[in-house]
């Protein structure tokens, strides 16, 4: 059975929930609550209404429970990840979800978690695909210097009317000017297929996430347009936990969805 809350009940719920003054990592020990955020891209039924879609949830180390909301539906699993790292049961029998990002990433993080899951709602199946974790504190961004993260990236390419192909056991390189307030980030990928990087230009940075910037794909070094006229990206991404040795975030994960008339380009980053 799946649960359906209002949005309004949800916020409520998530507003409940109480963070501790230290940085409690994921997989901690302690009895802590945390409170989740995060960004992902939702497919709602068919491509055309992809979009990218804010996540807010909490993690109750005492009991295990894991809740996550896409803003529409909430995800409970009372007693957390299994030993395979997936959570279940929580929106109907056979929906999980894989803390491993689909098994396309190699490392462990420690405040962030790559993730995908799905669910079906009167026919009509939602799949989405981002990150989620314990963000950042607003005090805790730096104003001014500059850091470096490097990690892993995972993309997907659809041609209108083609068939997905899917850009796995990426590299991710995340570059953060904190008193520019500017995120740039460019993923890497081994492959046959049409394109072999995205990079991100000048995303900026509000509060504890960042948006917006200039998308583009490359084959061999050269700009390629695989999307096509009309061509649109949407971006969103989110510092997480902290780093005493810079005074600033651990960690940084983010997606972008590029979209026009020929296809649609998505892919997930995350980095430490």
């Amino acid at each position: 059975m799946i649960n359906h809350f209002p949005l309004a009940a949800l916020l409520l719920a998530v507003s409940a929930c109480t963070s501790v003054p230290r940085y409690e990592t994921i997989s901690s020990a302690g009895v802590a609550t945390s409170a989740l955020g995060g960004t992902a891209i939702s497919e709602v039924g068919v491509a055309v209404h992809q979009r990218v879609s804010a996540l807010t949830g909490a993690i109750n180390r005492g009991t295990g429970e894991f809740r996550l909301s896409d803003g529409t539906y909430l995800f409970v699993d009372a007693d957390g990840f299994d030993l395979g790292g997936w959570l279940g049961g929580g929106l109907g029998a056979g929906v999980r979800m894989d803390s491993a990002g689909t098994g396309a990433f190699i490392n462990a993080y420690d405040y962030v978690i790559p993730l995908k899951y799905n669910y079906t709602i009167g026919g009509v199946t939602s799949t989405y695909t981002g990150t989620v974790g314990i963000e950042t504190r607003g005090v805790d961004i730096p104003t001014s210097g500059t850091a470096q993260y490097v990690g892993e990236a995972l993309a997907d390419y659809r041609p209108s009317g083609g068939v997905l192909q899917t850009l796995s056991h990426g590299t991710s390189v995340v570059d953060v000017d904190f008193g520019a307030g500017v995120v740039d980030v460019v993923m890497g990928f081994s492959t046959t297929a049409p394109i072999d990087t995205i990079s991100g230009m000048g995303m900026r940075i509000v509060g504890v996430s960042f948006f917006g910037g200039r998308w583009v794909t490359y084959k061999n070094g050269a700009i390629v347009n695989m999307t096509g006229a009309g061509s649109t990206a949407i971006s969103g991404g989110d510092f997480y936990g902290y780093d005493k040795s810079i005074s600033g975030p651990d960690e940084v994960a983010g997606v972008v969805l590029i979209k026009g008339v020929s296809g649609v380009v998505s892919g997930m980053y995350v980095a430490d």
